[in-house]
């Protein structure tokens, strides 16, 4: 087999012109840095095993780093670049203790363990504050450390690194927006579940009559804080509260002296925006909602998509509990409606009942006269006035019985009743009319068309059947319908036909069949 070209080359034997095969930016960097100056040596007095880690690490396209020697110094690859952010490439050669001092006292321990022990380690989505950007940036690593063995025993620790910074930033982002989505209605306990994404919040809902706008919570601040106080003028511009109302725009503003310090975080937020919310509809904002960045994570687009997405909860949940309010007012505006409405026809029923009083007296001693004794004609007018006064009082009486009944100051009883008799009460009622039809019958249907002829009458008293008959499939009896072929051959019906159809639905009752009735409960 060919001889494989090794990946450190030697030229004309010389240590110094020692250096590494292959293509991209860390190579080159490797190759030209001046590693004598290191405490780490030229490349050519590393040990073996440290230039074959070297070597694989810097063909990778996966993230792998090397710590060589006692010192830990940093050798990577391009893949590796970015987790250094803003310390690339003077990270390169350089101590890991003095690279990451920030976070010495989390990652150090770890790095001894490994050399110590001789035990690989390995981490799942680790937090790690890194001051790499300027500022304490939060991040998150899966990695796994494990030793790297010579000749001469542990030689240094080879790094197989991923960082998962956004993916568990955007995860927790979307679990608290569909936890906001979940509960609109209380989306200030969902606001105060993620104090990392979200430090510090407030809603502030406008009062149109007063012209400011009042605080209605505030999440990740302790205590009182001057940052948010409890009512803002909405004529003064200046604040980007009432600046944003005005606009009706989304107004991004530092407030790095306003806080003292975070919930979550030892650093107060730096960026705030303020979002006007608008229901569809509204000429004007009904409320802001006022939101604070991560100050561990770059104030980037996504970093302002996600406040727009909370942001837009907010205003559904505002929406919804106005939405809420109104329907309240509204069931409240009905039930006074209905509480008058119960007070009218109280005070209507009393105020009827008095004048049927008077009513029903004379023509009792009327129909008790010997006049209406020897005057049929005038009997039965008066009978018919005094019925329909006794319906009349009936009637007062079940609307003082509902009006009891909703008030919660009368008994319901329920009993039995006689629908044969209520059907000849509704007969009674139209004498002239039943007297005066012509139409005609079928055989099905005798027993009705006995009954009554007018459309109401004939509604009722069919209603009497259907409900009357037995549910044993009892029939109507042979004379009724014997009654009503003889009165269609004669081609004339009298009032006398009523009493006999009512017969058979009381037949028809005896056989089971009865129905339910309101009726006060005696005294």
């Amino acid at each position: 087999m060919p001889e494989q070209p090794h990946p450190i080359t030697q030229h004309g034997g010389d240590p110094d012109s020692c250096y590494f095969t292959g293509e991209g930016d860390m190579v080159r960097l490797v190759n030209e840095l001046d590693w004598e100056n290191t405490a780490l040596g030229p490349i050519c007095s590393w040990p073996e095993s440290i230039r074959s880690a070297a070597s694989i690490a810097l063909g990778s396209t996966f993230q792998l780093v090397v710590l060589s020697g006692p010192e830990m110094i940093y050798i990577y690859n391009d893949a590796s670049s970015s987790i250094f952010g803003a310390k690339h490439p003077w990270a390169l050669g350089k101590a890991a203790s003095e690279v990451w001092a920030e976070a010495w006292d989390t990652i150090g321990p770890m790095l001894h363990s490994v050399v110590d022990s001789g035990r690989a380690l390995r981490h799942d989505d680790m937090l790690m504050v890194l001051g790499r950007h300027g500022f304490p940036e939060e991040c998150y690593f899966t990695f796994s450390y494990s030793p790297i063995r010579g000749a001469e025993g542990i030689t240094g620790i080879f790094i197989s690194v991923l960082e998962t910074s956004e993916r568990v930033v955007n995860e927790r982002r979307l679990r608290t927006l569909g936890e906001l989505a979940a509960a609109v209605a209380s989306a200030r306990g969902a606001l105060a579940q993620n104090l990392y994404d979200l430090p510090c919040t407030a809603l502030y809902l406008v009062d149109a009559d007063s012209g400011r706008a009042r605080r209605s919570f505030v999440t990740g601040v302790v205590g009182e804080d001057s940052a948010f106080p409890g009512k803002i003028d909405l004529d003064e511009c200046c604040v980007p509260v009432a600046r944003a109302f005005a606009t009706g725009t989304p107004q991004e503003f530092d407030a790095a002296g306003m806080l003292v310090a975070g919930a979550t975080w030892p650093e107060p937020p730096r960026q705030f925006i303020a979002y006007p919310l608008r229901p569809p509809g509204a000429c004007r904002p009904c409320g802001i909602f006022v939101a604070a960045a991560n100050p561990r994570q770059p104030f980037d687009n996504a970093h302002r998509c996600f406040l727009d997405f909370v942001a837009g909860h907010a205003a559904t949940a505002v929406a919804n509990a106005e939405a809420a309010r109104f329907e309240q007012e509204r069931l409240d505006a009905l039930a006074e409606l209905a509480r008058a409405k119960n007070a009218f026809f109280a005070n209507a029923s009393h105020e009827l009942r008095t004048p049927l009083t008077l009513i029903l007296g004379p023509l009792e001693s009327l129909l008790a006269s010997p006049a209406a004794q020897a005057s049929p004609d005038m009997r039965e007018i008066v009978g018919m006035a005094h019925r329909n006064a006794l319906r009349m009082k009936r009637l007062v009486n079940s609307l003082l019985d509902f009006a009891s009944i909703e008030a919660g100051r009368m008994a319901v009883q329920l009993v039995p009743s006689d629908i044969g008799e209520l059907t000849l009460g509704l007969a009674g009622l139209f004498p002239r009319s039943i007297t005066s039809s012509r139409a005609p019958a079928t055989p099905s249907s005798a027993s009705t068309t006995s009954c009554a002829s007018s459309p109401s009458t004939r509604s009722a008293c069919r209603s009497s059947r259907s409900r009357a008959r037995p549910s044993s499939g009892a029939r109507w009896p042979s004379s009724s319908r014997k009654r009503s072929r003889s009165t269609r051959r004669s081609g004339a019906r009298s009032a006398s036909a009523a009493p006999s159809a009512c017969n058979s639905c009381r037949r028809a009752r005896g056989a089971g069949s009865v129905c339910a009735a309101i009726r006060r409960p005696s005294a």
